[in-house]
């Protein structure tokens, strides 16, 4: 997901130009330290990076604790960055589980008690911020994600095509990328999609790169409906 690839970039670009600071991970939900935990979800690690579990001498010892998920570490754990990357678990509550809406606003009422650094993806949920969590402008940060390399205008029109070809797209297509549940609003895609001509959907099939988020029940059936009807491709993961 979206969190994920964050991670993935910030812990790459550290590598790459902090390289005097010893960079570790901590798995804080199963506190293991075995790299091919992180490995699933970051893909490879830089040499430089460690994995530890979360242990209290581990934490102590650390200079800067950086969140970049709404989980915190003990208390013995040094100064903190939070990143906040939105708020739709107050501005849009039905659209979380209650476990996701308590779990994400008792972390980031703990990051506001500890006084932590408040980094925003962009102006807009820094904005949800104040007007939210009635924090001072001021005092939250706005960092946007870092740009994986390969997402350039360059490439290969046979590479294209043999890739199209595997994933069982042969034409132009409109392309959505999101988690399957309710605060990615692909219900009001699917709903503008049903009424545009047939003949322009068969030609421009919408292609919808997902993972399983929650609450995503009614959303995958319909999907799998417009999938038989060959308008739709529904794509739970794409390598890179």
């Amino acid at each position: 997901g979206g969190v994920a690839s964050y991670t993935r970039q910030l812990v790459g670009g550290l590598a790459r130009y902090a390289q005097e600071h010893d960079l570790g991970l901590f798995d804080l939900e199963r506190e293991s330290r075995r790299s091919g935990v992180f490995e699933r979800v970051l893909g490879p690690l830089p040499r430089q990076v460690s994995c530890a579990a979360p242990r209290r001498e581990k934490l102590e010892k650390l200079d800067l604790f950086h969140a970049p998920v709404f989980s915190l570490p003990p208390r013995c754990a040094p100064s903190h960055v939070f990143t906040l990357h939105d708020l739709t678990v107050v501005s849009h509550p039905a659209c979380h589980t209650l476990d996701n809406r308590v779990r994400t606003l008792v972390s980031t009422a703990e990051a506001l008690v500890r006084s932590s650094t408040v980094i925003a993806v962009s102006r807009a949920t820094r904005a949800e911020a104040v007007r939210l969590l009635s924090l001072p402008e001021e005092s939250v940060e706005i960092l946007p994600p870092i740009l994986d390399p390969r997402f350039t205008p360059s490439g290969s029109d046979e590479e294209d095509g043999t890739a199209l070809k595997r994933l069982g797209v042969d034409s132009r297509f409109c392309l959505a990328v999101a988690s399957l549940e309710p605060r990615k609003n692909l219900d009001r895609l699917l709903d503008a999609w049903d009424v545009l001509p047939d003949r322009l959907r068969r030609q421009h099939p919408l292609v919808v790169v997902a993972s399983a988020g929650w609450l995503y029940g009614s959303l995958r059936r319909r999907l799998r409906r417009l999938q038989r009807e060959g308008t739709v491709h529904l794509l739970a993961h794409v390598s890179g």
